[in-house]
């Protein structure tokens, strides 16, 4: 079995993690498993997969063989989209969002017996943990959904962004139930990881040579190396030209060019997207955390929502806590169960100026409850906005509620609050009891009627 061939390293690790966040699947991910009616079967090579085996990255390196277990209740009409996910980069600190992406594919039916097939190609194709980053023992989760018929599969990132993957809310966009099965293994990534994988799945299950690159006469070339294919017969070597210019290949310096007017303009190296995680909310916390990033276009804002009941919509410096009507709102995202990434909101940023946002519950927003991505030297003022109480609190849908006038002050002096100030009556909302001057005319004209 694979736990008992490991290196040093990997059993170490699976020692030192046992009984850790490292050997089950976290809760936002298994919340709609039920083993007894559905399980997944994961094979490396001749080798099954047990839930929370420790591998080598060696040999988790190919894509595995997937089938159901024995308890399924099977039908050949049932189809399944199986993917994996890599909770753990860069770091375990089990903020299960955003995920990196090692593979989905769609249109799996069982095909003999318990095994699952699929002839569609991969929606991305499968790399193991060399392709993930950073340090320590990561998690590899394979999850397995229900497939509707008709499906087009939307949300799914390139090669270049599996970093940037959220199973939630591919999960959403996709309108899918909650997966119904899933395994995990454990392996220690090499230091830095791989850009990708060096085997290419094909439909025929073959993989492709690794292809190596040359230079010459100052363009650059990649070679793909003779191979069999499936039908048993060779393919010659191909080179095919890269649309770049090296002088690798030159022995002597390239001169530095002459211009008869100013040199061209400096164009700039695009800056690869950038995920920021922001928690929103916690046990007793009405804050983002963090309450600012510095995001360039293009990178993505995820917003993982905790306790109680929160928001994320978006408004404008003058009125912190007012909607803007062009702006994005998340709605009310409730987990008052505290998990991480049961709730998850992202938000593109389009372009460098500064973005204004606040929470829509009760008056969360007038308590400081606010965010800003590219604020500049404007935060603060944007807090102090919001606390100044001159904004109407808003709903999430983006309509303004005015907190009527003559509101009935909540006593202050001896009550239940440590503190000494006066507890809101609505602890989950945070809100006051308000009557209007009318309402109060109202009840006493009807009490004198009565009497």
């Amino acid at each position: 079995m694979f736990g008992r061939r490991t290196g040093f390293v990997a059993a170490a690790a699976a020692a030192l993690f046992s009984g850790s966040v490292l050997a089950q699947i976290p809760d936002a991910f298994s919340a709609g498993f039920d083993p007894k009616s559905t399980e997944l079967k994961v094979t490396f090579g001749t080798n099954d997969l047990k839930d929370g085996d420790t591998l080598t990255p060696s040999e988790a390196a190919t894509l595995p063989k997937f089938a159901l277990g024995g308890s399924s209740g099977i039908s050949p009409k049932t189809k399944y989209i199986v993917l994996m996910i890599d909770p753990d980069s860069p770091s375990r600190d089990d903020a299960v969002a955003p995920q990196v992406l090692h593979y989905l594919k769609t249109d799996f039916a069982v095909s003999e017996f318990t095994n699952l097939a699929s002839t569609a190609p991969p929606s991305l194709k499968y790399v193991g943990p060399d392709a993930s980053s950073g340090t320590g023992p990561h998690r590899y989760i394979f999850l397995l959904y229900l497939q509707p018929d008709d499906f087009p599969a939307k949300g799914i990132p390139d090669e270049s962004n599996r970093a940037g993957f959220n199973v939630s809310s591919w999960r959403e966009v996709n309108n899918l139930k909650r997966a119904v099965a899933g395994i995990h293994f454990v392996a220690t990534p090499p230091a830095g990881g791989a850009a990708q994988s060096s085997a290419v799945e094909t439909k025929t299950g073959v993989p492709l040579p690794p292809a190596s690159t040359y230079t010459s006469n100052g363009a650059v070339y990649t070679q793909t190396p003779p191979c069999t294919t499936a039908l048993g017969t060779t393919k010659s070597a191909q080179s095919v030209p890269i649309q770049t210019t090296s002088y690798a290949g030159t022995s002597k310096p390239q001169p530095p060019p002459t211009y008869t007017s100013a040199p061209p303009a400096q164009t700039s190296v695009p800056v690869a997207p950038k995920t920021h995680t922001v928690t929103v909310g916690g046990t007793n916390i009405l804050k983002y955390n963090p309450e600012t990033v510095i995001a360039n276009p293009g990178d993505v804002v995820f917003f993982d929502f905790l306790e109680r009941n929160h928001t994320v919509t978006q408004s404008t410096f003058d009125d912190p806590c007012v909607p803007n009507p062009s702006g994005v709102k998340s709605g009310f995202r409730p987990n008052p169960q505290n998990i991480p990434g049961k709730e998850i909101f992202n938000f593109t940023v389009p372009d460098e100026k500064p973005k204004w946002f606040y929470c829509a519950q009760g008056t969360h927003c007038k308590s400081g409850m606010v965010f800003a991505i590219n604020p500049g030297a404007k935060f603060p003022e944007f807090v102090a906005k919001a606390k100044g109480g001159a904004n109407a609190t808003a709903t999430a849908s983006g309509t303004g509620t005015a907190v009527p006038t003559g509101t009935i002050p909540l006593p202050t002096g001896n009550t239940s609050s440590p503190s000494g100030s006066a507890a809101p009556i609505f602890q989950g909302a945070g809100s006051r009891v308000t009557f209007s001057a009318t309402a109060l005319a109202g009840a006493f004209l009807a009490a004198w009627l009565l009497v």
